[in-house]
């Protein structure tokens, strides 16, 4: 057998993989531990969350509080949230403090402390609607969303860190996001029920309780959003409906909005 000399072949060097798929593995296999670890630090959240004290609330608030420097307190707001509180029982007093801005919003905060914006309470017409959205927001409080939220945005903003960056939606993409939508629309439909049965505990009926939504639901712009954290407006009022015939709950009519608190939208 004859031996004869060869030059090796120019692609001996090479991998026949394309450098594209290559890349596109390593992208995902990074993108899947990131994810991992964002839910597998989430699930901790969800149990430390229910053993924080209401005190630990109340010194969370205090380092939020200094970030609020357009917001006071509403004598008016916070009475009618007392008023609520004898049914929605909350291991703090509610507070409630006025915000200027013209979003129209209202959020809870740690320590039983709910924030009402200025153009919110402009779209208000009846004390019935403010009491449902602060019987939404005092569900919030009670089934701990406020700090779950609080805590899922730590968890991001460190990986965040850890990764040089700060804008974790960039991070994370449409897969975190749609997940985090789908869990925060449950705990507004939650937090919708609530709201009913404190309307109802409150004046013994839930008139104004779907009225806020069906004035804005022809201009509700989540239903063309994905990953909105909240139902839309129709399905909302569908959703209250359902749960008002299902607990023979009735409507009536409503209470006018208190004067003392009308000046505060000025």
């Amino acid at each position: 057998m004859r031996f004869e000399a060869k030059l090796p072949d120019e692609s001996v060097n090479y991998t026949p993989a394309s450098p594209l798929r290559s890349l596109v593995k390593i992208g995902g296999g990074l993108f899947a531990a990131i994810v991992a670890l964002y839910f597998a630090l989430g699930w901790g959240v969800e149990r430390l969350v229910e053993h924080l004290s209401p005190g630990f609330e109340a010194r969370i608030l205090s380092l939020v509080e200094p970030t609020l420097p357009d917001h006071r307190e509403s004598p008016q707001l916070t009475a009618l949230a007392e008023s609520l509180q004898r049914c929605a029982q909350l291991p703090y007093t509610p507070r409630i403090l006025l915000s200027g801005s013209k979003e129209v919003n209202a959020f809870a905060l740690p320590g039983g402390t709910i924030v009402v914006n200025r153009g919110f309470l402009a779209q208000c017409r009846s004390e019935n609607e403010l009491a449902f959205v602060l019987g939404h927001e005092m569900g919030h409080l009670r089934h701990r969303d406020h700090l779950r939220g609080l805590g899922y945005a730590l968890v991001g903003l460190s990986i965040g860190a850890l990764l040089g960056a700060t804008d974790m939606p960039e991070i994370f993409g449409s897969g975190v996001q749609f997940g985090r939508s789908r869990f925060s629309q449950r705990q507004e439909r939650a937090a919708d029920r609530f709201g009913l049965e404190m309307l109802q505990c409150r004046y013994g009926h839930v008139g104004g309780a779907t009225d806020f939504f069906a004035r804005h639901a022809e201009n509700d712009l989540t239903k063309w959003f994905a990953f909105t954290t909240h139902p839309e407006l129709k399905e909302r009022i569908a959703g209250l409906e359902a749960e008002a015939k299902k607990l023979g709950y009735v409507k009536k009519g409503v209470a006018p909005l208190d004067a003392a608190a009308a000046p505060a939208t000025k």
